[in-house]
């Protein structure tokens, strides 16, 4: 059983091998940021394995940049500034100076990494040790990507969605639970024509 769960782990992480230190870290870092499961794996299989290929490719890719200006016009088309606080703001400007891709970010909870900053350099720490086991492996940034991307899924069935669904079919209106079923027999798609509120 635990071998599966490694082997799953591992494929998670666009490893070959199973790391546990490296996936322990990473664990332990998501439940300190209140990171989304999800979208924090999703995340890992859109960053290139380079530093410099990330920063090339990120207004392309949507991951974001480490340049600061770029950094906060990313950050607010993803999160409306009136809805964070100046202290979470700073925070999402120095995680992306400090090398974290916008898409990570988006599935970390900023008020975490506002009231405890260190995690913004104990994220850029593990994203760079991560790197580099990537690197060991030396599988191709597209192959690797589309194995990762198979093993986490963008679209889960989440709670307060099946609970939105459940309450409108109960009135006679079926078109969310079409919509879920409709999403969900796709996870691993993109899906990009998807309304975010399903990531």
């Amino acid at each position: 059983m635990m071998e599966c769960y490694n082997g799953r782990m591992a494929a998670k992480l666009g490893l070959k091998t199973p790391d546990q230190p490296l996936l322990q870290e990473l664990l332990t870092l998501m439940v300190q940021s209140k990171a989304d499961f999800t979208n924090t794996f999703r995340a890992l299989a859109h960053i290139p394995t380079t530093l410099e290929r990330s920063n090339i490719s990120s207004s392309a890719a949507g991951n974001g940049s480490s340049s600061s200006g770029k950094g906060v016009a990313l950050l607010e088309a993803a999160q409306p500034l009136d809805s964070t606080t100046a202290g979470e703001r700073a925070a999402a400007e120095a995680a992306l100076a400090a090398g974290i891709p916008q898409r990570l970010l988006d599935a970390l909870a900023l008020d975490s990494l506002a009231a405890e900053p260190s995690l913004i350099d104990s994220w850029s720490a593990w994203l760079r040790v991560w790197r580099g086991r990537l690197a060991e492996e030396s599988v191709p940034d597209k192959e690797r990507m589309q194995r990762q991307q198979q093993a986490s899924p963008k679209f889960v069935p989440r709670n307060h969605l099946l609970q939105y669904a459940i309450e409108a079919a109960e009135a006679g209106d079926f078109s969310e639970v079409n919509a879920l079923l409709d999403i969900c027999r796709r996870p691993y798609d993109e899906q990009p024509d998807v309304d975010s509120k399903y990531s």
